[in-house]
């Protein structure tokens, strides 16, 4: 489970064929529920469009290595 801290940074991108909306976040988030959110990730998140309030179809994470 993974335990959001904040967004980094988010991307939008909508799909002419399909009916959903995709978003690309950079998200920092920590596996422990009481770190200290030092690990970045990246999120595709699918939801459904013209549906308020939206509805999450799918969400995919990886870990993104460590920089300094």
């Amino acid at each position: 489970m993974l335990h959001f801290h904040k967004v980094e940074s988010a991307k939008f991108q909508l799909h002419r064929r399909f009916p959903q909306q995709l978003y690309e976040l950079i998200i920092d988030a920590s596996t422990n529920r009481f770190g200290a959110g030092d690990n970045k990730y990246r999120a595709m998140v699918e939801v459904l469009a013209m549906v308020v309030p939206q509805k999450v179809i799918s969400f995919e994470a990886i870990r993104l290595p460590h920089t300094n």
